[in-house]
């Protein structure tokens, strides 16, 4: 019997004393006694109270002790248990002050803090064979990622990490530089990344970026800084990024400027590159303490609520359906597709859009990121100069779609004037322009 009630638990996960006694045919209190060893043992968890109790069989991880605390970081910097997660061979199990939780795998909101892009593939560089994890973090199980998550987990965005105990807020750790000097320290840090094959091993189309955390006489700023490779002359894949590191901070700016919902931007050159800091949005800092703001992208929202969708229009209009996410979110997420359509942004996909989330609620859309002409970014070494279209999406409210011509006008007149943009990049903004203008006639 005891064999097979330890399959019942390994098949269904959470399960109740009623159900077991049913399916091993004996009585509710032969099931109880059966049950006290293995509770004892700490192989089964008890959860809930009363006629709420339910069992779970923990599955073993290697290297990870049960449960497993999710600490939760406020902007505040007030530090709370949002759970205890528990491993069951079903998926996990998510401990609350109110009840319990179940989920498939790990749960949703936790599966964006997975390494990715350009600083993930340094980040797995570093500690795949430190815990025995693939080099590649999207060939990670879920055991490898929280394996990850309980040792690494302090630079992850959004405010949830895992760990074994409960730990205080962090300090806000850096010194207070000049800004020559924090050039000088931005030049000799992607001189070490790129000893460390970092910058060779970038993604094609994907922007080298590192974390940094500065502070001045006015502001403490955690920021993710992208950067050129070195300005030389006869350099044009240099000169392109550089292009569109100035682009990305206009991009921003006027998007800012229309309604205060994009990353705030700064823009800046050292004798050797250009580099952009953009704020990050989901950390603040109070007091000295770094507090954390929740956050999760769209693409793991769909995952989880619908499954698919084809653009933002469509992610827009699925959400808003089901009442997560506004009607004013819903039509900026259309503005924020129609401006890309107007400045050459071919990279909409749903990674580079998120939302807030609190209370494990979604809570609207965060300032927008990651939007520029990314149509010419340089890939393997070619520096792109693709035709001008501008296809209008279906299903686009037409007031996004007039704001997005709007604001991509303003964009192309402000890159056509800026000095340090390439003669043929303004050359290019010209040419939107031109062709902007003529979708009137």
């Amino acid at each position: 019997m005891t064999d097979r009630m330890v399959t019942y638990f390994q098949i269904y996960g959470l399960v109740s004393v009623p159900e077991l006694a049913n399916f091993l045919q004996v009585s509710h209190s032969t099931v109880s006694r059966r049950l006290i060893p293995y509770i004892n043992d700490r192989k089964v968890i008890t959860l809930g109270k009363g006629k709420n109790t339910k069992y779970i069989y923990l599955r073993n991880i290697p290297d990870v002790n049960q449960p497993i605390i999710i600490r939760e970081v406020n902007d505040k910097a007030d530090v709370s248990v949002a759970g205890k997660l528990w491993v069951t061979n079903t998926g996990t199990v998510l401990e609350t002050d109110t009840g319990f939780i179940p989920y498939d795998d790990l749960p949703w909101y936790l599966l964006d803090l997975r390494p990715q892009g350009f600083i993930g593939r340094m980040i797995t560089k570093h500690v795949s064979s430190k815990i025995n994890v693939p080099i590649k973090s999207e060939n990670w199980s879920g055991d490898d990622l929280l394996r990850y998550l309980i040792i690494y987990s302090h630079d992850t965005p959004g405010c949830f990490e895992l760990c074994t105990k409960f730990l205080s807020p962090r300090k806000f750790q850096t010194n207070r530089v000049t800004l020559p000097s924090r050039l000088e320290q931005y030049d000799r840090y992607v001189i070490d990344l790129s000893k460390g094959g970092a910058i060779a091993n970038s993604a094609g189309g994907e922007q080298p970026k590192f974390h940094s955390r500065w502070e001045d006489k006015e502001n403490q700023t955690y920021s993710i800084v992208k950067y050129s490779p070195l300005i030389e002359i006869g350099n044009p894949v240099a000169l392109r990024i550089k292009d569109l590191l100035i682009c990305e901070d206009i991009a921003l700016t006027t998007l800012y400027n229309f309604n205060g919902h994009a990353a705030l931007t700064k823009l800046l050159t050292s004798e050797q590159r250009v580099y952009l800091e953009v704020t990050r949005f989901d950390r603040v800092v109070v007091n000295d303490l770094e507090g954390q703001v929740g956050m999760v992208s769209l693409e793991t929202v769909l995952a989880e609520f619908s499954g698919h969708a084809d653009n933002w229009i469509d992610a827009s209009i699925q959400l808003n359906d089901m009442d997560l996410l506004s009607d004013s979110d819903s039509e900026l997420l259309n503005t924020w597709l129609s401006y890309s359509r107007f400045i050459g942004n071919s990279d909409t996909h749903n990674g580079n859009v998120s939302l807030f989330l609190e209370n494990l609620q979604l809570n609207g859309l965060t300032p927008a990121y990651d939007i520029l002409p990314m149509a010419y970014m340089p890939t393997k070494g070619d520096v792109p100069t693709p035709e001008i279209r501008i296809k209008k999406p279906n299903n686009i409210n037409e007031k996004s779609w007039n704001i997005g011509r709007t604001l991509g006008l303003e964009f192309w007149n402000i890159v056509k004037e800026t000095h340090n943009v390439s003669h043929e990049f303004r050359e290019i903004a010209d040419n939107w322009i031109l062709y902007i203008n003529s979708m009137d006639e």
